[in-house]
């Protein structure tokens, strides 16, 4: 059996000057002051995007890389992953806001998981209407659909009449 050589990235993850970490330029005592309390959350851009840059590169072209909204919903980080994936994944209506504020294409937006309220059902409800999604319903979709219908003992198109 072959054995396959792992490469790993061995640079520090954040610069440093004056031996102290730098995120976004910024030495880490600034943000503190800036921020005025502690624990905070910090991003850098230029890190975000060079790792996404990175996981391009290893990875297929023709792979589309989605950001699921659920692992870090803050909106200054959604816009920007906005600019690196194809892509957003989403499991709420909240999320779904979130998502819609950014400059992903409503065409590369999903929305999955159990338990939705009848207001997040709703809100998809209207997301969908007219848009790119519904008329390009997929395979799986109408599978889901059905299985739906069949579930909760809807009559036939329920849901096609329920968008109407």
């Amino acid at each position: 059996m072959n054995k396959v050589q792992v490469k790993h990235n061995n640079r520090p993850l954040f610069a440093e000057q004056d031996n102290e970490i730098l995120i976004g330029g910024i030495k880490l005592t600034q943000l503190v002051q800036r921020i005025g309390q502690t624990p905070f959350y910090v991003y850098d851009r230029q890190l975000l995007t060079e790792r996404m840059s990175e996981l391009r590169q290893q990875m297929p072209s023709d792979l589309k890389i989605h950001y699921a909204i659920k692992a870090n919903p803050m909106p200054a980080l959604v816009h920007h992953m906005a600019t690196l994936v194809d892509g957003f994944d989403l499991a709420s209506a909240k999320e779904m806001q979130t998502a819609l504020n950014t400059t992903m294409a409503v065409d590369q937006i999903s929305m999955a998981g159990p338990g939705k309220r009848k207001e997040e059902l709703n809100q998809a409800k209207n997301f969908l209407i007219g848009s790119e999604p519904l008329r390009n319903e997929t395979l799986s979709q109408r599978l889901l659909r059905k299985f739906k219908e069949y579930y909760f003992e809807l009559p036939e198109n329920y849901y096609t009449k329920e968008l109407e």
